[in-house]
């Protein structure tokens, strides 16, 4: 299913590691269980991304994951937006 709008959210610092909010917002987008996703870990380190946006200054990273482009920031911002269909 295409979805065309950005999701954001906004999740309590350090209530789970930015990795593991990536996976739980995909999942939950998508209504899959986290376990049938992609491993994180085979599309990124995920030991840098939590140590990244766990680092004091303003900071995102961006990336691509089941579908989606991420944005996750220092600023416990959380953003999914659904890529173009490939034809």
């Amino acid at each position: 299913m295409f979805r065309s709008e950005m999701t954001t959210t906004s999740v309590k610092r350090h209530a789970q590691t930015p990795s593991l909010r990536v996976v739980d917002a995909v999942a939950a987008e998508t209504d899959t269980d986290p376990t049938e996703l992609t491993p994180l870990g085979t599309v990124l380190d995920t030991d840098a991304l939590d140590a990244l946006v766990s680092s004091a200054g303003d900071l995102s990273v961006n990336f691509e994951y089941e579908g989606y482009r991420i944005s996750i920031g220092s600023d416990d911002q959380l953003a999914l937006e659904p890529l173009p269909e490939e034809i």
